[in-house]
Protein backbone atom coordinates (compact mmCIF):
# COMPACT_ATOMS: atom_id res chain seq x y z
CA UNK A 1 0.00 0.00 0.00
CA UNK A 2 2.84 2.33 0.84
CA UNK A 3 4.51 1.64 -2.52
CA UNK A 4 1.24 2.35 -4.39
CA UNK A 5 0.88 5.76 -2.77
CA UNK A 6 4.46 6.66 -3.75
CA UNK A 7 3.83 5.78 -7.46
CA UNK A 8 0.59 7.82 -7.51
CA UNK A 9 2.39 10.87 -6.10
CA UNK A 10 5.11 10.62 -8.78
CA UNK A 11 2.51 10.41 -11.58
CA UNK A 12 0.63 13.48 -10.33
CA UNK A 13 3.77 15.62 -10.17
CA UNK A 14 4.98 14.45 -13.64
CA UNK A 15 1.80 15.44 -15.59
CA UNK A 16 2.27 19.27 -15.35
CA UNK A 17 5.90 18.91 -16.41
CA UNK A 18 4.92 16.86 -19.44
CA UNK A 19 2.27 19.42 -20.37
CA UNK A 20 4.86 22.18 -20.19
CA UNK A 21 7.03 20.37 -22.75
CA UNK A 22 4.36 20.74 -25.55
CA UNK A 23 5.41 23.11 -28.41
CA UNK A 24 4.13 26.64 -27.82
CA UNK A 25 2.96 27.08 -31.46
CA UNK A 26 0.44 24.24 -31.39
CA UNK A 27 -3.07 25.56 -30.76
CA UNK A 28 -5.85 23.32 -29.63
CA UNK A 29 -8.43 22.55 -32.35
CA UNK A 30 -11.49 24.77 -32.40
CA UNK A 31 -14.74 24.53 -34.35
CA UNK A 32 -15.67 27.82 -36.01
CA UNK A 33 -19.17 28.83 -34.96
CA UNK A 34 -21.77 29.02 -37.71
CA UNK A 35 -22.08 32.83 -37.42
CA UNK A 36 -18.37 33.11 -38.30
CA UNK A 37 -18.72 31.26 -41.65
CA UNK A 38 -18.40 33.69 -44.59
CA UNK A 39 -18.89 32.91 -48.33
CA UNK A 40 -16.73 34.87 -50.78
CA UNK A 41 -18.46 35.44 -54.15
CA UNK A 42 -16.25 34.26 -57.00
CA UNK A 43 -15.27 36.62 -59.83
CA UNK A 44 -18.05 36.38 -62.47
CA UNK A 45 -18.05 37.49 -66.13
CA UNK A 46 -20.19 36.58 -69.12
CA UNK A 47 -20.60 37.77 -72.71
CA UNK A 48 -24.32 36.99 -72.52
CA UNK A 49 -26.46 40.08 -73.00
CA UNK A 50 -27.30 42.90 -75.38
CA UNK A 51 -25.04 45.72 -76.44
CA UNK A 52 -25.04 48.97 -78.42
CA UNK A 53 -22.09 50.89 -79.74
CA UNK A 54 -20.28 53.13 -82.23
CA UNK A 55 -17.68 52.30 -84.86
CA UNK A 56 -15.30 54.08 -87.22
CA UNK A 57 -12.92 52.75 -89.86
CA UNK A 58 -11.71 52.76 -93.42
CA UNK A 59 -12.88 50.98 -96.59
CA UNK A 60 -11.23 50.10 -99.91
CA UNK A 61 -13.74 49.54 -102.69
CA UNK A 62 -13.40 48.14 -106.22
CA UNK A 63 -16.13 49.20 -108.63
CA UNK A 64 -16.46 47.91 -112.18
CA UNK A 65 -19.11 48.83 -114.71
CA UNK A 66 -20.15 47.85 -118.22
CA UNK A 67 -22.33 50.21 -120.24
CA UNK A 68 -24.18 47.87 -122.56
CA UNK A 69 -25.55 49.80 -125.56
CA UNK A 70 -26.29 47.62 -128.60
CA UNK A 71 -27.57 50.62 -130.60
CA UNK A 72 -24.47 52.76 -130.15
CA UNK A 73 -22.48 51.29 -133.11
CA UNK A 74 -25.31 52.26 -135.48
CA UNK A 75 -25.45 55.76 -134.00
CA UNK A 76 -21.70 56.13 -134.32
CA UNK A 77 -21.89 54.95 -137.90
CA UNK A 78 -18.72 52.85 -137.62
CA UNK A 79 -19.27 49.15 -138.40
CA UNK A 80 -17.67 46.66 -136.05
CA UNK A 81 -17.43 48.85 -132.96
CA UNK A 82 -18.26 47.07 -129.70
CA UNK A 83 -21.60 47.92 -128.20
CA UNK A 84 -20.31 48.53 -124.69
CA UNK A 85 -17.78 50.51 -122.69
CA UNK A 86 -16.08 49.17 -119.59
CA UNK A 87 -14.64 51.02 -116.60
CA UNK A 88 -12.92 49.68 -113.51
CA UNK A 89 -11.61 51.80 -110.70
CA UNK A 90 -10.99 51.76 -106.95
CA UNK A 91 -11.90 54.15 -104.18
CA UNK A 92 -11.15 54.49 -100.48
CA UNK A 93 -12.77 56.45 -97.74
CA UNK A 94 -13.88 56.70 -94.12
CA UNK A 95 -16.91 54.92 -92.69
CA UNK A 96 -18.68 55.67 -89.42
CA UNK A 97 -21.86 54.47 -87.73
CA UNK A 98 -23.39 52.37 -84.99
CA UNK A 99 -24.24 48.77 -84.16
CA UNK A 100 -26.73 46.86 -82.01
CA UNK A 101 -26.62 43.19 -81.09
CA UNK A 102 -27.06 40.35 -78.62
CA UNK A 103 -24.70 37.53 -77.51
CA UNK A 104 -25.28 34.30 -75.61
CA UNK A 105 -22.42 32.37 -74.03
CA UNK A 106 -22.37 28.56 -73.82
CA UNK A 107 -19.31 27.63 -71.79
CA UNK A 108 -16.42 29.13 -73.76
CA UNK A 109 -18.46 29.47 -76.97
CA UNK A 110 -20.37 32.65 -77.82
CA UNK A 111 -23.09 33.03 -80.48
CA UNK A 112 -25.01 36.16 -81.35
CA UNK A 113 -26.58 38.43 -83.96
CA UNK A 114 -25.63 41.99 -84.86
CA UNK A 115 -26.84 44.75 -87.18
CA UNK A 116 -25.10 47.98 -88.14
CA UNK A 117 -25.76 51.15 -90.15
CA UNK A 118 -22.98 53.35 -91.51
CA UNK A 119 -22.33 56.44 -93.58
CA UNK A 120 -19.26 56.59 -95.83
CA UNK A 121 -17.14 59.04 -97.80
CA UNK A 122 -16.46 56.57 -100.64
CA UNK A 123 -16.27 58.38 -104.01
CA UNK A 124 -15.34 56.52 -107.19
CA UNK A 125 -14.54 58.15 -110.52
CA UNK A 126 -13.69 56.24 -113.71
CA UNK A 127 -13.05 57.35 -117.28
CA UNK A 128 -13.05 55.64 -120.67
CA UNK A 129 -12.93 56.75 -124.30
CA UNK A 130 -15.67 55.29 -126.44
CA UNK A 131 -14.74 55.15 -130.13
CA UNK A 132 -17.02 57.43 -132.14
CA UNK A 133 -18.70 58.74 -128.98
CA UNK A 134 -15.92 60.63 -127.29
CA UNK A 135 -15.18 60.55 -123.53
CA UNK A 136 -17.36 58.53 -121.22
CA UNK A 137 -17.16 58.88 -117.43
CA UNK A 138 -18.90 57.36 -114.43
CA UNK A 139 -18.96 58.92 -110.94
CA UNK A 140 -20.25 56.90 -108.01
CA UNK A 141 -20.95 57.81 -104.39
CA UNK A 142 -21.46 55.06 -101.82
CA UNK A 143 -23.20 57.09 -99.15
CA UNK A 144 -24.84 54.51 -96.92
CA UNK A 145 -24.36 50.85 -96.03
CA UNK A 146 -25.85 48.34 -93.61
CA UNK A 147 -25.53 44.70 -92.60
CA UNK A 148 -27.21 42.00 -90.51
CA UNK A 149 -24.79 39.27 -89.42
CA UNK A 150 -24.31 36.32 -87.13
CA UNK A 151 -21.35 36.26 -84.75
CA UNK A 152 -19.63 33.10 -83.53
CA UNK A 153 -16.72 33.27 -81.11
CA UNK A 154 -14.52 31.72 -78.46
CA UNK A 155 -14.22 33.50 -75.11
CA UNK A 156 -11.04 33.62 -73.06
CA UNK A 157 -12.23 35.39 -69.92
CA UNK A 158 -12.62 39.08 -70.94
CA UNK A 159 -11.34 38.51 -74.50
CA UNK A 160 -13.47 37.26 -77.38
CA UNK A 161 -12.17 35.95 -80.71
CA UNK A 162 -15.00 35.82 -83.25
CA UNK A 163 -16.01 35.37 -86.89
CA UNK A 164 -18.98 37.10 -88.50
CA UNK A 165 -21.01 36.59 -91.69
CA UNK A 166 -24.32 37.74 -93.11
CA UNK A 167 -26.17 40.00 -95.54
CA UNK A 168 -24.93 43.43 -96.60
CA UNK A 169 -26.51 46.41 -98.37
CA UNK A 170 -24.92 49.48 -99.99
CA UNK A 171 -26.55 52.51 -101.58
CA UNK A 172 -24.87 53.72 -104.78
CA UNK A 173 -25.67 57.06 -106.43
CA UNK A 174 -24.11 57.06 -109.90
CA UNK A 175 -23.82 59.70 -112.62
CA UNK A 176 -22.95 58.66 -116.19
CA UNK A 177 -21.69 61.23 -118.67
CA UNK A 178 -21.35 60.82 -122.44
CA UNK A 179 -19.73 63.67 -124.35
CA UNK A 180 -20.11 63.18 -128.11
CA UNK A 181 -17.58 64.68 -130.45
CA UNK A 182 -17.87 65.07 -134.24
CA UNK A 183 -16.92 61.87 -136.02
CA UNK A 184 -16.14 61.99 -139.73
CA UNK A 185 -17.28 58.36 -140.08
CA UNK A 186 -20.65 59.06 -138.50
CA UNK A 187 -23.90 59.00 -140.46
CA UNK A 188 -24.83 62.23 -138.64
CA UNK A 189 -22.84 65.43 -139.30
CA UNK A 190 -23.50 66.57 -135.73
CA UNK A 191 -24.29 63.62 -133.46
CA UNK A 192 -26.71 64.46 -130.66
CA UNK A 193 -25.45 64.94 -127.12
CA UNK A 194 -26.63 62.14 -124.84
CA UNK A 195 -27.87 63.51 -121.51
CA UNK A 196 -26.23 62.51 -118.25
CA UNK A 197 -27.80 59.55 -116.47
CA UNK A 198 -28.38 59.68 -112.74
CA UNK A 199 -29.19 56.39 -110.99
CA UNK A 200 -29.71 55.38 -107.39
CA UNK A 201 -29.77 51.70 -106.41
CA UNK A 202 -29.18 49.57 -103.32
CA UNK A 203 -27.88 46.09 -104.13
CA UNK A 204 -28.00 43.23 -101.62
CA UNK A 205 -24.78 41.27 -101.13
CA UNK A 206 -22.93 39.31 -98.47
CA UNK A 207 -20.12 39.99 -96.05
CA UNK A 208 -17.72 37.89 -93.97
CA UNK A 209 -15.02 38.82 -91.48
CA UNK A 210 -13.30 38.27 -88.15
CA UNK A 211 -12.32 40.29 -85.12
CA UNK A 212 -11.21 40.45 -81.51
CA UNK A 213 -13.10 42.15 -78.66
CA UNK A 214 -12.03 42.90 -75.09
CA UNK A 215 -14.29 43.86 -72.17
CA UNK A 216 -13.06 46.43 -69.66
CA UNK A 217 -14.35 48.98 -67.14
CA UNK A 218 -17.46 47.10 -66.22
CA UNK A 219 -19.85 47.12 -69.18
CA UNK A 220 -17.58 48.60 -71.88
CA UNK A 221 -15.83 46.60 -74.59
CA UNK A 222 -13.58 47.57 -77.52
CA UNK A 223 -13.14 45.70 -80.79
CA UNK A 224 -10.99 45.53 -83.91
CA UNK A 225 -12.69 43.95 -86.94
CA UNK A 226 -11.93 43.18 -90.59
CA UNK A 227 -14.65 42.49 -93.17
CA UNK A 228 -14.91 41.64 -96.86
CA UNK A 229 -18.13 42.46 -98.70
CA UNK A 230 -19.40 41.54 -102.16
CA UNK A 231 -22.45 43.49 -103.37
CA UNK A 232 -22.92 41.41 -106.52
CA UNK A 233 -23.76 42.70 -110.00
CA UNK A 234 -26.65 45.14 -110.41
CA UNK A 235 -28.41 46.09 -113.64
CA UNK A 236 -29.20 49.81 -113.85
CA UNK A 237 -31.49 51.07 -116.63
CA UNK A 238 -30.68 54.30 -118.41
CA UNK A 239 -33.08 56.99 -119.56
CA UNK A 240 -31.71 56.41 -123.07
CA UNK A 241 -33.51 53.57 -124.91
CA UNK A 242 -31.56 50.32 -125.08
CA UNK A 243 -28.82 51.46 -122.68
CA UNK A 244 -28.20 49.56 -119.44
CA UNK A 245 -25.37 49.51 -116.94
CA UNK A 246 -24.03 46.45 -115.14
CA UNK A 247 -22.29 47.51 -111.91
CA UNK A 248 -20.30 45.25 -109.59
CA UNK A 249 -18.71 46.32 -106.29
CA UNK A 250 -16.50 44.57 -103.74
CA UNK A 251 -15.00 46.00 -100.58
CA UNK A 252 -12.40 45.47 -97.86
CA UNK A 253 -12.88 47.33 -94.56
CA UNK A 254 -11.35 47.65 -91.10
CA UNK A 255 -13.29 48.97 -88.10
CA UNK A 256 -12.64 50.06 -84.52
CA UNK A 257 -15.67 49.86 -82.25
CA UNK A 258 -16.73 50.68 -78.72
CA UNK A 259 -19.76 48.94 -77.17
CA UNK A 260 -21.81 49.27 -74.02
CA UNK A 261 -23.12 45.89 -72.83
CA UNK A 262 -26.49 45.61 -71.05
CA UNK A 263 -29.19 43.04 -70.26
CA UNK A 264 -26.55 40.75 -68.78
CA UNK A 265 -28.03 38.17 -66.35
CA UNK A 266 -27.02 38.31 -62.65
CA UNK A 267 -24.41 35.85 -61.33
CA UNK A 268 -25.81 32.45 -60.38
CA UNK A 269 -26.83 32.16 -56.70
CA UNK A 270 -24.47 30.18 -54.50
CA UNK A 271 -25.90 27.40 -52.35
CA UNK A 272 -25.29 28.10 -48.65
CA UNK A 273 -23.54 25.39 -46.68
CA UNK A 274 -25.54 23.78 -43.91
CA UNK A 275 -24.02 23.19 -40.47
Amino acid sequence: MRHLLVLLAIAVTACPAAAGELPSNVAPPRMTPYWDQTTVRPKYFTWTGGYIGLQVGGAWQQLGEIANAPLLPAIAGVPGLPGYFQTNNSANGVLFGGHLGYNHQFGALVAGVEGDLEGTSLHNYAFAYGAGLGPYSVETYDNLKASVRGRFGYAIDHALLYATAGAAWANFRTTHNFVLIPNPNSNFPSPPILPSDLSNHTPVGWTVGAGVEYAFMGNLSARLEYRYADFGTSTVYSAAPGLTYAERATEHSVRLGLSYRFWAPPPPALTSAKY
